[in-house]
């Protein structure tokens, strides 16, 4: 058993040995059946077993406005392998239904996000990750 701590500044590996690794240099560590590849200064990719893959996005600010903090971005790169019964922040949206509606009677177009029968009001953004 492995347990992975991500920080904005280090990655800490607690295997058989315990690894402590710098976010600002790029570097790939392989433990088993985990894989852990840091991208110097922007991402950190967690690979379990080959086929489940977790990106996690370092934010970092250089000059910070008091209300900035540094802070990191988790996604799912790849979730072949991930069962059906995954729940919280993986399973939450991983495999429910999930569809967008316009909503009726509104003078300016707009759309809701439909999840579990609630509706989430949505605006359109782009993002590059």
């Amino acid at each position: 058993r492995s347990y992975i701590e991500v920080t904005p500044t280090k990655v800490i590996l607690d295997g058989r040995d315990r690894i402590v690794l710098p976010c600002h240099s790029t570097v790939t560590v392989d433990s088993g059946v985990l894989s852990v590849a840091i991208v110097g200064k922007s991402n950190v990719t967690v690979t379990v077993g080959g086929n489940i893959s977790f990106v996690i996005l370092l934010h970092r600010y250089k000059n910070p406005a008091p209300y900035q903090r540094d802070h990191l971005g988790f996604y799912i790169g790849n979730s072949k392998g991930l069962s059906h019964n995954c729940h919280g922040l993986l399973g939450q949206f991983l495999f429910e239904e999930v569809g967008l509606a316009a909503l009726p009677g509104d003078t300016k177009p707009s759309q809701v996000l439909k999840v579990k029968n609630r509706s989430v009001p949505v605006v359109r953004k782009s993002r590059r990750i």
